[in-house]
């Protein structure tokens, strides 16, 4: 009987050593998968007793092998990369890992990402559109970019800065942009009272300004306007022909009282080849005389006519002034239209005042009209 258990154990210790070791199941027991277009980087966890684990990537069906790799495993993790694969940026495709020595496999899936699109610097410009000031270069800028406005400040004279808007109208003010496409800001302003005779709130405050800014009518002095003095004939003309950016001129000037030089020589030369006036008669002008309402208006229509404007045709009606009857018969169509266009009006007796001296904040008014009228 002992014989026989002795042989019994013989028996079962030599099957032993000749059957070998069984793999362990589920060996691998997470697994982590990342790839680009040409490999694929593993990691993960084994149970215990794993020593090496065999990886492959499956194509985007999930069952046709692109590649194989086994990687060791140490303190219970492994990791590394599987190359020699081709892979297409947005497909998704299948990584399996298992004990080397066999088991069932641990899937997992990943998605090769998208290349990122190029990074585009646009180039863009922000101008400054300073409205009377001093220039100030475009900037050429990035996309992105922001732009402090504050740093930026235009001088004028005359008057203050006011700040910058993005609009033309001066209604939206800002003090910094973000670049985005083109842009454009604008300065605004506050006119300084350069005149220390004119008031804010005189009637034709805004009517000085105007005739100012827009280099229409200057200062008596520095300091001063003279409202409520006269404006000559000559300076009319050549208000009028600065207007037209001072076109040339050729031959001489046809008035003898025009002194060759003068400021206004080139104004009366313009004027008078294109019949906006022809003086007294007998070759005169008269450049340094007072004008009167009525000459004013008869200068101004006949530059309206020379712009293509006026009446077409005869317009001949009452006007509805006391002093109508005072109108020379060759300003009254004149003073039809330049009333009837809100270019001059009556003064405060309600008379019109033909042969009124015009003053100069009356002409600085008229003129502003005049302006006006023409940009409509």
């Amino acid at each position: 009987m002992k014989k026989t258990v002795t042989i019994i154990l013989i028996i079962v210790v030599v099957l032993t050593l000749c059957v070998p070791a069984l793999a362990v199941d589920n060996g691998v027991a997470t697994l982590d998968a990342v790839g680009t277009t040409a490999s694929v980087t593993v990691s993960g966890t084994s149970a215990n007793g794993v020593l090496a684990v065999m990886t492959e990537v499956l194509d985007t069906d999930g069952t046709t092998s692109l590649a194989m790799k086994s990687f060791a495993v140490s303190g219970g993790s492994f990791s590394g990369v599987i190359t020699g694969v081709t892979l297409s940026a947005g497909a998704t495709y299948t990584v399996r890992a298992a004990d080397y020595n066999g088991g069932t496999w641990t899937a997992t899936t990943f998605t090769v990402p998208l290349p990122l699109p190029p990074i585009s610097v646009s180039a863009y410009t922000l101008t400054f559109v300073t409205n009377g000031g001093n220039s100030i270069n475009t900037l050429n800028l990035s996309g992105g970019s922001v732009v402090e406005l504050t740093k930026y400040v235009p001088t004028r004279e005359g008057y203050t800065f006011s700040g910058w808007y993005s609009d033309e109208a001066l209604t939206n003010s800002v003090t910094s942009v973000t670049i985005t496409n083109n842009m454009t800001v604008y300065a605004g302003w506050s006119w300084i009272d350069l005149f220390a005779d004119v008031a804010e709130d005189d009637w034709f405050y805004g009517d000085v300004v105007y005739a100012y800014e827009n280099a229409l009518m200057k200062g008596t002095s520095d300091t001063t306007f003279d409202p409520h003095g006269t404006i000559t004939r000559g300076m009319i003309v050549e208000i009028l022909y600065r207007l037209e950016n001072k076109p040339a001129v050729t031959g001489a000037c046809p008035f003898d009282d025009v002194a060759s030089g003068k400021y206004y020589e080139n104004a009366a030369t313009w004027a008078a080849a294109n019949k906006i006036v022809d003086g007294y008669g007998n070759g005169k002008f008269g450049p340094e005389d007072a004008i009167n309402r009525e000459q004013m208006a008869v200068i101004l229509y006949r530059y309206e006519q020379y712009k293509g404007g006026g009446f077409k045709g005869a317009w001949m009606f009452p006007l509805n002034f006391p002093d109508a009857d005072k109108i020379s018969d060759w300003a009254y169509e004149a003073m039809c239209w330049c009333t009837m266009n809100d270019i001059i009006g009556g003064n405060d007796d309600g008379t019109l005042a033909p042969q009124g001296n015009a003053e100069r904040c009356q002409a600085a008014a008229i003129l502003h009209r005049f302006c006006d009228n023409i940009e409509k």
